[in-house]
């Protein structure tokens, strides 16, 4: 069995590689289109769409760290969880400034 490894807290220059833009651009998209998909298809309450798809790329997010803290050849990062933070406010904010309030 394997065990935890350590969070790797990268240094801030790390930011900007590809892959913290991977990880800010999919959970951008998986907040945007999640909630159009909600609100669209699935709940009308446009407050209930956005919670749930914030919810549900914060924890895609979330539990691909955990994964990678528990498989060997990944790497848990701290400016991972960072960058997939930011990718949902970022969707967020961009919802809240495109459709009726």
């Amino acid at each position: 069995m394997v065990g935890p490894k350590k969070i790797v807290i990268g240094s801030p220059d790390r930011l900007f590689k590809w892959d913290k833009m991977k990880h800010f651009t999919f959970s951008f998209y998986l907040t945007t289109t999640s909630f159009y998909a909600l609100h669209k298809f699935g709940d009308k309450n446009r407050k209930n769409a956005l919670t749930n798809s914030t919810i549900f790329s914060f924890s895609c997010g979330l539990g691909k760290e955990v994964f990678d803290l528990y498989n060997e050849s990944g790497n848990s990062d701290l400016w991972d969880i960072i960058a997939n933070i930011t990718g949902s406010i970022t969707g967020i904010l961009i919802i809240n400034g495109i459709t009726d309030g």
